[in-house]
């Protein structure tokens, strides 16, 4: 008895992925169609919510790679202007159902037909386009004789239906951040910060489900990749201030799932106090600067004939009003500061403080 194989693979996981090119949106892919490379069938396409966005996503194997995004229809193709571009690797667009797309990276086609299974008025008759414009129905396109290597997996409704189904992947990033504990510091991250003052050093874990394989992680600046890795979980130190994306693939070998997250670190800024007073009564009795976003960091403090009384090069810490072990005179002093923000702003302040008791 011959029976007909329909290598359709469907994933629910919000973000499949198939070599360079990926889908965002609930939908299986059909790859053995004639006449194209594959057919995605979406549920539902619907860009007016995030949460139910509909992309195709192509990303190049390097950044000097030139690709281009056509669609076609009919037997007609033209050129698209209006592609998104996530880095300078990575674009993607939006698709219409019934309508095809090419996708060119320096000379190789990809080619994939968009069918919206909610405006279908049958189901199990899925209809696409070749570049000449011919209508073909999938089912019957296909020639190819099955060989089912496991006996309990059957062809149902052209899906590989099992008894015991493989069940499904998933990940959830989550995150612990390095607390900082002084309060002159602005911003300053506890355990589940993921944006405020620089540095922040996180550890993400990727909380996997299912029989998950392969971990792939991506850290993003400003939209231009930075670092990947590909542990299960790994830590990063985020130094310059910024909007970053970490986004994290997983994989087996027939399913891919996704998450992201965004860590974003404040601009830099200094300010300065007038006075403080060091009588030991546990308020305003350190003379330290209010910060957020400081990389590099120098203080010196100098008396009225210019004689350096203190010096420190920590930012959460100051002077506590003390001349080689003793309390300072009450009067003004004067202070010159140098540092360098997160942002790669430089600082040079120079005044006086007020110390009172």
């Amino acid at each position: 008895m011959k029976r007909v194989i329909f290598s359709t693979i469907l994933f629910l996981s919000s973000f499949l992925m198939f070599a360079q090119l990926s889908v965002v949106g609930k939908h299986r892919q059909i790859v053995d169609a004639v006449g194209i490379d594959r057919i995605l069938v979406f549920n539902r396409i619907d860009n007016s919510s995030i949460n139910d966005a509909t992309e195709i996503h192509f990303k190049a194997a390097s950044s000097g790679t030139y690709v281009e995004w056509f669609e076609f229809s009919d037997g007609v193709s033209k050129r698209l202007t209006n592609v998104n571009a996530i880095s300078n690797r990575e674009t993607y667009i939006e698709p219409k159902a019934n309508t095809g797309y090419t996708i060119v990276a320096d000379g190789q086609k990809t080619t994939v037909w968009v069918v919206d299974l909610s405006k279908l008025s049958n189901k199990n008759k899925i209809f696409y386009q070749n570049l000449n414009g011919e209508i073909i129905d999938y089912k019957e396109s296909v020639t190819q004789t099955a060989q089912i290597n496991s006996p309990d997996k059957i062809v149902q409704n052209d899906i590989y239906a099992q008894e015991n189904p493989e069940e499904e992947i998933s990940c959830k990033i989550t995150t612990e951040t390095t607390a900082r504990e002084a309060l002159n510091e602005n911003q300053r991250p506890d355990a589940k910060t993921i944006d405020g003052s620089a540095p922040l050093e996180i550890r993400f874990f990727s909380n996997p489900q299912g029989d998950v394989r392969n971990y792939f992680w991506e850290i993003f600046k400003e939209g231009t990749l930075i670092l990947t890795r590909t542990e299960r979980d790994h830590q990063y130190t985020f130094t310059e201030s910024g909007k970053y994306k970490v986004r994290l693939t997983v994989s087996n070998e027939t399913q891919t799932a996704s998450d992201s997250i965004d860590v974003i670190l404040s601009e830099s800024q200094i300010m300065v106090p007038s006075i403080f007073t060091p009588n030991g009564d546990g308020f305003n009795d350190e003379f330290r600067v209010a910060y957020t976003s400081i990389a590099e960091f120098q203080a010196t403090v100098v008396n009225r004939w210019g004689r350096v009384v203190y010096s420190w090069t920590n930012p959460q810490t100051g002077w506590d009003g003390n001349i080689n072990g003793k309390p300072a005179a009450e009067g003004t002093y004067f202070y010159i500061i140098k540092a360098k923000g997160a942002d790669g702003k430089p600082y040079k302040l120079k005044g006086h403080i007020n110390l009172l008791r």
